[in-house]
C-alpha cells in the first residue's frame, strides 16, 4: 500500500488577483538516484528549485533507489520521503533484463503517481533522459489529460561500447530519443548551446540551464583549510565515463608528468577512480603513475560529503576533456560542484563552459580541447601565489556564476509562457 502523503506547504507570497498554478504540481521524473548518488540527482535538485520558485508550484521529483528490494512488476514503494521542499518518490532500480525492459516501454508507476495525486492537479512533468519508448508513452498520456510535458536532454553519446544485445538497445533508444520523441515533445531544457541549437533549428520550445547543483546547500559549507602550504593540491573527482568518452585523465597525468620534471611540487588527488581502474583506461601512463606516486593519491570511490571535503580544500579542481558530439552536448556537473566549493577550476573549452570561467578569477580555461593547452592552463594556476589562490575562492564564493539565482528570470520567463502564469507574480525569499 502506498503511504499517505502529506505535501509540504511553502509559504507564497505574490501579487495577482489569480494565479491559475497555486497547489498545482510538476512532475520530474528519470534515472536520478537522491539526493547525490549520481550526476543527474544534483541537476534535478538544482531544477527543481528554480521550477518550484518560478511556477510556486509544489515539486514532485520520482527517481530510482538501487538499495531498495526488488518488486514485481511497476508499482510504488513505500519510500516516499520529502528531501527539503521536495516529495520524493522512489521506484526500485531494475537490475535484470525483464525489469529493464519494463522500465524502458511502459509508464505504469508513473500512472499510478498520478492517479493518486490527481490528474486534475498535475500541470506538467519534466522526463530527464528518459527512455525513448516509454518517454513517447509519457508524451500522449500528456496529451490525453492536457498535461504538458517537458524533456530535460543532457547527453548525447554515440555508439555504444556495451555487448550485444543491450549495445543496439541503447542505439537505439538514443537515436529515437535524441532525433525524434524529444522534438514531439516541442519542450526541452537543454544543458549545452550544442542542444539548444538542434532543437531550436527543429522548431522546439528551449530552455539553456547548464547543468547545476544547489549551491546554498549547507552541505556545501565545508571547513576550509588555510593556503599556506609550499605546495598546491589538484583534486579530479568523477568517472572518465564507462569507455573514456568524456574526461581525458591521461591528459592530466601526462601535464603534471611535465610539471614534476620542470621542478615543481603539487598533490594530485583522485576520487571516483582508483589506481588500478586508472591503468586500466590507461596502460601507457603505467610508468608516468609510478614516477608520480609520491605526488598522487587515489581515493577511489567516496561517498559525497568526503568529495566536498576533497573539492573544498584543494587549491583548484581540474578535468579535461577533449571535443565530441558527447562532450557538445552535454555540460560538467564537475564545473557548478567546485564552484559551489568556492575551488576555481582547470579545464578546456568544451560544450560552453568558457561562458562560465574568467581566467585567474574563477579558474582557468585552456586555448584549445588538446593535451598541450591544457598543460599551459595548469602551468598558469601552479605559479600563481597563496594569495592569489586565496582570491580566486574568495571572488567565486561572492560572485558564482553558476549560482542557481542566476537563472530564475529566463526560467520564469520560458514557464510564464508555457503555463500561462501571470506576469504580476511576486516573490520572496522562503
Amino acid at each position: 500500500m502506498l503511504e499517505k502523503v502529506h505535501i509540504i506547504k511553502r509559504h507564497k507570497v505574490y501579487f495577482a488577483k489569480r494565479c491559475q498554478l497555486v497547489n498545482q504540481y510538476i512532475l520530474y521524473i528519470g534515472e536520478m538516484e537522491l539526493p547525490d548518488k549520481n550526476a543527474s540527482s544534483h541537476r534535478v535538485l538544482a531544477n527543481s528549485k528554480i521550477i518550484s520558485e518560478v511556477t510556486l508550484c509544489d515539486v514532485i521529483i520520482i527517481g530510482l533507489n538501487s538499495s531498495l528490494e526488488d518488486r514485481p512488476g511497476f508499482k510504488i514503494t513505500d519510500s516516499c520521503y520529502h528531501l527539503g521542499k521536495f516529495t520524493i518518490y522512489e521506484y526500485p532500480y531494475p537490475k535484470t533484463p525483464m525489469q529493464w525492459f519494463k522500465y524502458i516501454t511502459r509508464i505504469d508507476y508513473i500512472k499510478t503517481i498520478v492517479n493518486h495525486i490527481g490528474i486534475n492537479k498535475i500541470c506538467a512533468i519534466v522526463a530527464y533522459n528518459y527512455p525513448a519508448i516509454a518517454l513517447e508513452q509519457l508524451r500522449q498520456f500528456c496529451k490525453r489529460n492536457n498535461i504538458i510535458i517537458i524533456s530535460d536532454a543532457t547527453e548525447w553519446y554515440g555508439k555504444s561500447k556495451r555487448t550485444f544485445p543491450s549495445n543496439m538497445i541503447k542505439d537505439f533508444d538514443t537515436f529515437l530519443r535524441m532525433r525524434h520523441i524529444n522534438k514531439r515533445c516541442y519542450n526541452v531544457i537543454c544543458a549545452s548551446n550544442y542542444l539548444v541549437d538542434y532543437y531550436k533549428s527543429k522548431g522546439c520550445n528551449t530552455l539553456n540551464i547548464p547543468s547545476l547543483v544547489d549551491n546554498t546547500d549547507r552541505k556545501y559549507a565545508v571547513e576550509k583549510r588555510q593556503f599556506d602550504r609550499e605546495f598546491k593540491i589538484y583534486s579530479y573527482v568523477g568517472s572518465p565515463g564507462k569507455s573514456r568518452e568524456k574526461d581525458r585523465l591521461d591528459w592530466i597525468i601526462n601535464s603534471f608528468y611535465k610539471l614534476k620534471h620542470e621542478g615543481y611540487k603539487f598533490k594530485v588527488i583522485f576520487a571516483g577512480v582508483d589506481q588500478e581502474s586508472l591503468l586500466r583506461y590507461y596502460p601507457e601512463l603505467g610508468r608516468g603513475v609510478k614516477e608520480l606516486n609520491d605526488c598522487l593519491e587515489f581515493k577511489g570511490r567516496v561517498v559525497h560529503s568526503a568529495a566536498i571535503e576533497i573539492i573544498s580544500n584543494s587549491d583548484f579542481s581540474l578535468f579535461a576533456r577533449e571535443i565530441n558530439r558527447v562532450t557538445l552536448a552535454g555540460f560538467p556537473t564537475k564545473l557548478a560542484e567546485s564552484y559551489a566549493c568556492h575551488t576555481p577550476v582547470i579545464t578546456t573549452p568544451s560544450s560552453n563552459v568558457r561562458e562560465y570561467i574568467i581566467n585567474e578569477k574563477t579558474g582557468f580555461v585552456s586555448k584549445t580541447c588538446d593535451e598541450i593547452s591544457f598543460y599551459e592552463a595548469v602551468l598558469q594556476s601552479i605559479v600563481l601565489d597563496n594569495e592569489h589562490v586565496k582570491y580566486m575562492k574568495e571572488y567565486i564564493q561572492n560572485n558564482n556564476p553558476m549560482n542557481v539565482n542566476n537563472f530564475y528570470t529566463k526560467s520564469k520567463s520560458y514557464f510564464q509562457k508555457l503555463l500561462q502564469i501571470e506576469d504580476s507574480i511576486c516573490y520572496t525569499n522562503r
